[in-house]
């Protein structure tokens, strides 16, 4: 697999998960833990007590199998669900009683659940989805103790605990799940039949070989064998598959580890009809910072094969003062850098300079945050951008600045066109500043158009931090420099 750069860690879900009432051994709970990290920690675990049902709740209960009573309970939220063990009993909307879970099934029912996001019900998208949705049809009922009821809408999508207005959407279609549950009347008991199962699948149906049929296209969510929430994610074009994630633990609930889920975008080519399959998704690596990974792929002659993608080369030329010339051989192009050589001095340990940094392969990390696919050039076809740091590791915050990287098809093939490098923040160099508010702004929009000296997009507020006379003359600056370029009235990344 040929993958983008990515971070060397990501924080994984710390909270206690569930575990089964048929098992309560500790060794068998789900414990992930965080990769190798100099940048993170992860969360002290949460107790592993289980939670009674008859203290957290005086509601009416249910029988378990097994004779003990499941009440339901205040806990009404994902973020209390998972932060200590539950026993779980699961039944139909249309049977009377309750069936115990086996272990595998509790686990496979959490990790769907760790994956559902609430409904933002203010965006055109929530309202459209609630505006269809009636609670009262619904397909299973969860009973985890202590906890109201969860009722599962397979159909929509959605979950909700009971009584509750807030309203969770599945990351994906899971009714694989629940058709291969199956269930023991006499012992009331139920199980999947199988470990590993797909158990959620989300669709991007598109014709992306221009040959005027639909081709099947999804990313699917396949279990891990073990019980510790590590899972495949899958890019299947027709029959055809491709491994994107391989065993992989990624949440929403009840904390984010990630930020953007993982989602598909189509990217046509000028020069062959077939569309470049991009597969993005964001992580959360800290209160406040990201680390995006994307990857590309091709469906060919019934086959999805990946593509080469990956951050340019980078080297650094530094003959000493404030500024490093930065060049990137497969664009054949440099730049300039402005940085605070005073301050980083003092970052380096005793005995080497910043020289001996710059030279060092290893010190460096290009790390990317998000990707976006626009038409940035105005050219009519879309450009794959990568927004990453370039970061000194060993000198933690060292940072060299964002850099741009645009990447165009071509003969089913992905290769940066144009590279540009937003200088690291300078206190008192307001031109910098401005430099990066303006890329930050293409990245996001794609492009500005600009009326009577001023930015007249409908989306941009002006700025309380830079005057509209400095942010004309920083672009201004960025075409003089051919990173940005205008036609008419509106500015484009100049990608060549």
């Amino acid at each position: 697999m040929n993958r983008f750069l990515k971070s060397a860690s990501i924080i994984i879900l710390a909270a206690a998960l569930l575990t089964s009432c048929n098992n309560n051994n500790s060794q068998n709970n789900p414990s992930p833990t965080a990769a190798s990290s100099v940048t993170t920690t992860a969360s002290p675990a949460a107790s592993e007590t289980s939670a009674s049902p008859e203290s957290s709740s005086t509601a009416s209960a249910t029988s378990n199998p097994d004779g003990k009573k499941v009440t339901p309970g205040s806990i009404n939220k994902f973020s209390d669900l998972f932060s200590v063990e539950h026993a779980l009993n699961l039944k139909k909307s249309s049977d009377s009683s309750f069936f115990s879970v086996s272990q595998v099934l509790l686990y496979s029912i959490a990790d769907l659940l760790g994956k559902a996001e609430l409904l933002d019900t203010s965006t055109p998208e929530g309202k459209s989805v609630i505006s269809r949705f009636d609670k009262k049809k619904y397909d299973y009922v969860l009973q985890f103790d202590g906890a109201k009821p969860i009722m599962v809408s397979i159909k929509d999508n959605l979950v909700y605990f009971d009584g509750e207005n807030e309203v969770y959407q599945l990351w994906a279609d899971s009714k694989n799940l629940w058709e291969n549950i199956t269930f023991d009347t006499a012992k009331k008991t139920a199980d999947i039949k199988d470990k590993g199962l797909e158990i959620q699948q989300k669709s991007f149906d598109a014709d992306i070989n221009s040959d005027g049929k639909i081709e099947k296209v999804s990313l699917i969510y396949k279990a891990g064998k073990g019980l510790d929430f590590k899972g495949d994610l899958i890019l299947r074009v027709a029959n055809s598959d491709a491994v994107v994630l391989k065993q992989t633990q990624w949440q929403i609930n009840p904390s984010r580890t990630i930020s953007q889920p993982p989602t598909v975008f189509f990217m046509p080519q000028k020069d062959s009809k077939n569309k470049i399959i991009i597969v993005t998704l964001t992580w959360f690596t800290g209160s406040t910072e990201a680390s995006g990974d994307v990857f590309a792929y091709i469906y060919k002659n019934g086959k999805v094969s990946d593509l080469e993608l990956k951050a340019p080369e980078t080297l650094f030329k530094y003959s000493g003062g404030n500024t490093v010339k930065i060049e990137f051989p497969e664009t054949k192009s440099y730049q300039v850098v402005k940085f605070d050589a005073t301050g980083y001095s003092k970052l380096i340990e005793q005995g080497k300079t910043l020289n001996d940094l710059f030279k060092d392969s290893k010190a460096f990390t290009n790390n990317p945050l998000y990707f976006k696919l626009e038409d940035y050039d105005g050219d009519g076809s879309m450009e794959l951008c990568s927004m990453s740091t370039l970061m000194f590791e060993s000198l933690g915050r060292m940072s060299m600045g964002f850099q741009y990287t645009f990447y165009k098809g071509s003969i089913d093939q992905l290769k940066p066109a144009k590279v540009i490098i937003a200088p690291p923040f300078i206190d008192k160099d307001k031109d910098i500043q401005v430099e990066r508010y303006i890329m930050s702004l293409i990245f996001d929009y794609k492009h500005l158009t600009i009326i009577n000296n001023t930015i007249k997009d409908s989306w941009y507020k002006p700025s309380n931090q830079f005057k509209k006379e400095e942010i004309m003359n920083g672009i201004t600056r960025l075409i003089n420099d051919k990173k940005l370029y205008m036609k008419g009235n509106i500015v484009y990344v100049n990608v060549g």
